[in-house]
């Protein structure tokens, strides 16, 4: 299944799509629902729920995504569907980031492939996750380890739904987006000229945003030539912190850019003039509080960081530094000046 250009692939609504709608914008037949048992306490996502005949329950969370509940779900979803054709089944993955993780892999691997569609219910998913056709399942305690590459029909970007989610929710979802500003210098100046923030910021520039990822995911879909390594700016250290103080993602990857920030200024890539330049663009524009009660230990973070997927050595991860808004380099950092940098930002231990 090709990823196709942004422009196709995503919808943007006020509103949850109509059934007819939604089964003519993607030309499948059996869609099954699989969503967020959260979403239930709002009534409206219940009415339009019930004008679909197939529908799966799930506690999203990182729990949920492992081979015993991947397992659990497509059996019931085998005893609740009748006998039709694999072209007319469409999963369609309505939730945050878990629920689009395992419903997409469900998705690839059911039938040996059936058609995936991607409704995020928060600012994160429908910033990031719902976009650039990654799956995935955790492994013995790590995130994403089991995986497949397996784009959606359709992304459908439901203003309405999105609003419906906690203020903290949104501010979650700052640390993607902010990547995005350091992705992409036009994008950087027009959030910089900005008055606006919060949910509007988000709403306003999320087209923008999502343009830039899928710029860089079509020239790599399948992550062969490593021109999506650039999409993991501040995500190295995100992903120890997000680990660590177990703490939403979006939150440990606006860390995860702070320390990042601090290893291009070390490495001699940004300028001490840019350095200080962007992080009072950080500092002004999203809030930068991190909310881990304890500095982490230097030996608990080497650990941690010694489990990345892009490890080149005993002692070196690719790591993603920005030259400036809009320019970055990908090149093997060692662990002893990530490790320094971090500790700098005070958050773990000398």
């Amino acid at each position: 299944m090709a990823l196709v250009h942004f422009s196709s692939q995503v919808e943007y609504k006020n509103k949850l799509p109509s059934k007819s709608d939604l089964l003519k914008l993607t030309g499948f037949k059996t869609p099954v629902l699989l969503y967020d048992s959260v979403l239930n306490k709002h009534e409206f996502f219940n009415t339009w729920l019930k004008r679909y005949e197939f529908t799966i329950k799930l506690k999203a969370g990182e729990g949920l995504k492992s081979f015993s509940s991947a397992e659990a779900e497509l059996c019931k979803i085998s005893k609740l569907l009748p006998p039709v054709s694999r072209k007319n089944i469409c999963f369609v993955a309505i939730g945050g980031g878990s629920t689009g993780d395992f419903a997409g892999f469900l998705a690839s691997i059911y039938k040996r492939g059936v058609g995936l569609i991607h409704i995020p219910s928060t600012w994160l998913a429908a910033l990031d996750s719902a976009h650039g056709g990654k799956s995935a399942l955790n492994l013995t305690g790590h995130k994403n380890q089991v995986g497949t590459f397996y784009p959606a029909k359709k992304v459908f970007i439901v203003k309405s739904l999105l609003q419906t989610q906690p203020k903290a929710l949104a501010q979650s979802a700052m640390g993607e987006f902010s990547k995005y500003c350091l992705l992409n210098k036009k994008l950087f100046e027009a959030v910089s000229k900005s008055s606006l923030s919060g949910e509007k910021q988000l709403w306003k520039f999320l087209p923008q945003a999502i343009d830039i990822k899928y710029k860089v995911v079509l020239k790599d879909p399948y992550e062969l030539k490593g021109l999506r390594e650039v999409l993991n700016l501040g995500h190295t250290v995100g992903h120890v912190i997000e680990s660590y103080y177990r703490c939403p993602h979006g939150e440990a990857v606006m860390q995860g850019l702070m320390v990042a920030l601090e290893v291009s200024n070390r490495e001699g890539v940004l300028s001490q003039k840019s350095y200080k330049n962007i992080v009072d663009f950080m500092s002004s524009k999203f809030n930068l509080t991190f909310m881990g009660k304890s500095k982490m230990p230097a030996a608990e973070f080497l650990k941690i960081i010694k489990t990345d997927k892009k490890v080149t050595s005993k002692t070196r991860v690719n790591f993603v530094l920005l030259k400036s808004p809009g320019q970055v380099l990908v090149k093997p950092v060692s662990f002893k000046s990530i490790l320094a940098a971090a500790q700098k930002t005070k958050w773990v231990k000398k």
